[in-house]
């Protein structure tokens, strides 16, 4: 058996028992999450010999610690690109940020992103942002969204208890349909039709 080495694969999907009723079950796409700073010679040899049993790449671009800090991955690009996999960066914010902050990171994604350019086929953002600031959250993204190029698909990770709420106005947002949402310690990938599904590919979180 093949392995990942320091890698998160996301080759399991969740049962049709463990969706909410009422939510239909679809495909479930196999993603890897590569959550690396330091690209050792053996994570990029473990991602060419694992290509094939993935559908796309989710990788750690940049990351905003709690003090606001900026911390970004050196990604060997061409590496990735000869996968012939899909690649999606992904912005990781501490949920304890401060919301003042918050709109400092437009510039720092945008710059990050641009570094990217020609390697990426959309941006993901992973923060745990408490339902209480979710119009605050949903303000930034909308904004990030103009920002980023028409090309890239803009995800998310949602939290369940943002699922209800009004304040993430996904339709508005115009998400890419790969939007994830965590359940019972996981990332559910679904997609958006008019809302959030939770199914679909998990990683360890």
């Amino acid at each position: 058996m093949r392995l990942l080495v320091v890698l998160l694969l996301c080759v399991a999907g969740l049962s049709q028992s463990s969706l909410p009723t009422g939510i239909p079950s679809a495909p479930f796409p196999h993603d890897a999450y590569i959550w690396q700073r330091l690209w050792t010679p053996r994570v990029i040899a473990a991602a060419e010999r694992s290509a094939d049993l993935v559908r796309a790449w989710r990788v750690q671009l940049a990351e905003a610690t709690a003090t606001g800090r900026w911390v970004t991955a050196a990604i060997p690009w061409d590496a990735l690109q000869a996968t012939h996999r899909p690649i999606i960066a992904v912005v990781r914010i501490d949920g304890r940020l401060d919301e003042a902050r918050m709109p400092g990171l437009l510039d720092r994604i945008a710059t990050a992103i641009d570094g990217a350019s020609g390697a990426i086929s959309g941006v993901e953002i992973d923060f745990d942002c408490p339902t209480s600031k979710l119009a605050a959250y949903t303000r930034f993204l909308a904004t990030l969204r103009q920002r980023l190029p028409a090309s890239l698909k803009l995800s998310i990770t949602a939290l369940p208890t943002w699922l209800n709420s009004p304040a993430l106005d996904v339709p508005r947002l115009q998400l890419a349909r790969d939007v994830f949402a965590r359940r019972r310690g996981f990332l559910a990938g679904g997609h958006v039709a008019g809302g959030l599904r939770r199914d679909g590919p998990r990683r360890p979180k």
